[in-house]
Protein backbone atom coordinates (compact mmCIF):
# COMPACT_ATOMS: atom_id res chain seq x y z
CA UNK A 1 0.00 0.00 0.00
CA UNK A 2 1.52 3.38 -0.89
CA UNK A 3 2.20 5.83 1.91
CA UNK A 4 -0.34 8.63 2.38
CA UNK A 5 1.37 11.97 1.77
CA UNK A 6 1.30 14.41 4.71
CA UNK A 7 -0.60 16.97 2.60
CA UNK A 8 -3.57 14.54 2.35
CA UNK A 9 -3.68 14.19 6.11
CA UNK A 10 -3.58 18.01 6.50
CA UNK A 11 -6.37 18.48 4.00
CA UNK A 12 -8.57 15.91 5.79
CA UNK A 13 -7.96 17.68 9.08
CA UNK A 14 -8.60 21.17 7.71
CA UNK A 15 -11.78 20.21 5.84
CA UNK A 16 -13.59 18.50 8.74
CA UNK A 17 -11.95 19.63 11.97
CA UNK A 18 -13.82 17.18 14.24
CA UNK A 19 -12.32 14.62 16.59
CA UNK A 20 -13.75 11.75 14.58
CA UNK A 21 -12.08 12.83 11.36
CA UNK A 22 -8.86 13.47 13.25
CA UNK A 23 -8.90 9.89 14.53
CA UNK A 24 -9.61 8.60 11.01
CA UNK A 25 -6.79 10.65 9.59
CA UNK A 26 -4.43 9.47 12.31
CA UNK A 27 -5.36 5.86 11.62
CA UNK A 28 -4.90 6.38 7.88
CA UNK A 29 -1.46 7.84 8.45
CA UNK A 30 -0.49 5.07 10.89
CA UNK A 31 -1.53 2.25 8.57
CA UNK A 32 0.30 3.88 5.70
CA UNK A 33 3.55 3.41 7.59
CA UNK A 34 5.95 0.87 5.92
CA UNK A 35 5.90 -1.37 9.02
CA UNK A 36 2.24 -2.24 8.32
CA UNK A 37 2.87 -3.06 4.67
CA UNK A 38 5.76 -5.46 5.43
CA UNK A 39 5.08 -9.21 5.19
CA UNK A 40 3.99 -10.76 8.49
CA UNK A 41 6.68 -12.29 10.69
CA UNK A 42 6.98 -16.06 10.79
CA UNK A 43 5.37 -17.60 13.86
CA UNK A 44 7.43 -20.34 15.49
CA UNK A 45 5.67 -23.70 15.50
CA UNK A 46 6.04 -26.02 18.52
CA UNK A 47 8.11 -29.13 17.91
CA UNK A 48 6.15 -32.35 17.52
CA UNK A 49 6.98 -35.08 19.98
CA UNK A 50 4.71 -37.78 18.58
CA UNK A 51 4.07 -39.00 15.09
CA UNK A 52 1.30 -37.01 13.41
CA UNK A 53 -2.18 -38.51 12.99
CA UNK A 54 -1.15 -42.07 13.86
CA UNK A 55 -2.13 -43.50 17.23
CA UNK A 56 0.61 -45.21 19.16
CA UNK A 57 0.48 -48.92 18.52
CA UNK A 58 0.49 -51.13 21.60
CA UNK A 59 3.84 -52.77 22.41
CA UNK A 60 4.30 -56.35 21.25
CA UNK A 61 3.59 -58.87 23.99
CA UNK A 62 4.15 -62.60 24.33
CA UNK A 63 1.14 -64.88 24.10
CA UNK A 64 -0.42 -66.21 27.28
CA UNK A 65 0.57 -69.74 26.24
CA UNK A 66 4.22 -68.71 25.86
CA UNK A 67 4.18 -67.01 29.25
CA UNK A 68 2.54 -70.03 30.88
CA UNK A 69 5.23 -72.29 29.39
CA UNK A 70 7.93 -70.06 30.93
CA UNK A 71 6.28 -70.34 34.34
CA UNK A 72 5.83 -74.12 34.16
CA UNK A 73 9.47 -74.46 33.04
CA UNK A 74 10.37 -73.04 36.47
CA UNK A 75 8.49 -75.92 38.13
CA UNK A 76 5.31 -74.01 38.98
CA UNK A 77 1.85 -75.45 38.42
CA UNK A 78 -0.35 -72.54 37.36
CA UNK A 79 -3.65 -72.13 39.22
CA UNK A 80 -4.66 -68.64 38.02
CA UNK A 81 -3.38 -66.01 35.57
CA UNK A 82 -4.53 -62.37 35.42
CA UNK A 83 -3.56 -59.80 32.81
CA UNK A 84 -3.00 -56.29 34.19
CA UNK A 85 -1.89 -54.03 31.34
CA UNK A 86 1.63 -55.08 30.40
CA UNK A 87 1.91 -57.35 33.45
CA UNK A 88 0.81 -60.92 34.04
CA UNK A 89 -0.03 -61.95 37.61
CA UNK A 90 0.31 -65.68 38.20
CA UNK A 91 -0.74 -67.76 41.20
CA UNK A 92 0.26 -71.38 41.54
CA UNK A 93 2.25 -73.96 43.50
CA UNK A 94 5.93 -74.87 43.30
CA UNK A 95 7.55 -78.32 43.64
CA UNK A 96 7.41 -78.09 47.48
CA UNK A 97 3.62 -77.37 47.27
CA UNK A 98 4.03 -73.79 48.48
CA UNK A 99 1.71 -71.11 47.13
CA UNK A 100 3.66 -68.91 44.73
CA UNK A 101 2.78 -65.49 43.29
CA UNK A 102 4.64 -64.21 40.24
CA UNK A 103 4.48 -61.00 38.25
CA UNK A 104 5.83 -61.19 34.70
CA UNK A 105 6.49 -58.55 32.07
CA UNK A 106 4.30 -59.57 29.11
CA UNK A 107 6.74 -58.03 26.61
CA UNK A 108 9.84 -59.95 27.68
CA UNK A 109 8.61 -62.76 29.94
CA UNK A 110 10.95 -61.53 32.70
CA UNK A 111 9.89 -62.36 36.27
CA UNK A 112 9.53 -59.02 38.06
CA UNK A 113 8.27 -60.39 41.37
CA UNK A 114 8.29 -63.79 43.04
CA UNK A 115 6.67 -64.27 46.43
CA UNK A 116 5.44 -67.15 48.59
CA UNK A 117 2.15 -67.36 50.52
CA UNK A 118 2.16 -69.71 53.50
Amino acid sequence: MPATPPSTVRSILSSRGTAVTFAAALALAAFSHPAFSAPPAQVAQPAQTTSPASPASPPATLTLDALEQRVTAQGIRVKEMKVRGLLLKVEGRDAQHRKVKLTLDRRTGEVLYRGFDD
